[in-house]
């Protein structure tokens, strides 16, 4: 039987970052709410949304969590276990990155323009 979940690897502008825990990848640009009126009648609310991935980086020598916080339009590459590649485009990190220090880890948020499933 075929993984559908797992492992990753992941990296900014082609540098290889290590992981750990989960990872999220919302691929969406968009997303629709319904909207109700007093007469019953339902439409919908269609919002524009930044695309995203975010999960658990481990910080390892070499690793400039200063570089990361920097970024502006990059691009970030998710290969999932299960075969999908995802490209966010026109990356930068959002709110702040904290080096947990007993787990070695930081937790990134990054949002982008475009997001391409491969």
């Amino acid at each position: 039987m075929a993984p559908i979940a797992g492992t990753l690897w992941f990296s900014i502008d082609g540098v290889p970052y290590s992981t750990t825990g989960s990872f999220t990848v919302s691929p969406s640009d968009r997303e629709n709410e319904a909207l109700v009126g007093h007469d019953g009648s339902v439409s919908t609310i269609e919002r524009p949304i930044a695309p995203g991935i975010s999960g658990t980086i481990v910080i390892k020598p070499g690793v400039s969590l200063a570089a990361l916080q920097g970024l502006d339009g990059g691009t970030v590459t998710a290969n999932l276990k299960q075969g999908r590649v995802y490209d966010l485009y026109g990356a930068y990190v959002t709110g702040k990155i904290d080096h947990d220090a007993a787990e070695g880890t930081a937790q990134v948020e990054l949002f982008g323009s475009k997001c391409v499933e491969r």
